[in-house]
């Protein structure tokens, strides 16, 4: 996750660090915690997009720090979308190593 991005982000739309602690239900030191170290969950992530009303994909962009955040990430039906994609790439995982179990596997999740 680019954080440099939610940074940029949170102030465009004027939002404190409080603000965002309290959506994603952490203290202000827990959250700040978060950003220092960058460990965002993706459970916080699917937060932070659904608060700035942003695809979760924007987050990664590296490549364009200064592009506009495209609303995409509004709809109850794509939040199930990618909540599906996520468990079916975690049974595809385990049937993987289920089925090589001298295999070397990595998830992108």
């Amino acid at each position: 996750m680019e954080y440099r991005k939610l940074e940029k982000l949170r102030k465009e739309k004027k939002v404190t660090y409080e603000e965002l602690a309290n959506y994603l239900g952490m203290s202000r030191p827990g959250f700040s915690k978060m950003i220092k170290n960058k460990t965002c969950t993706v459970e916080q992530l699917e937060k932070l997009a659904d608060f700035f009303n942003v695809s979760i994909l924007w987050f990664f962009d590296s490549e364009n720090l200064a592009s506009e955040p495209k609303a995409v990430y509004n709809s109850s039906e794509q939040y199930r979308i990618i909540k599906d994609l996520r468990i079916a790439n975690d049974l595809l995982v385990e049937k993987l190593k289920a089925c090589c179990p001298n295999e070397q596997l990595t998830s992108n999740t």
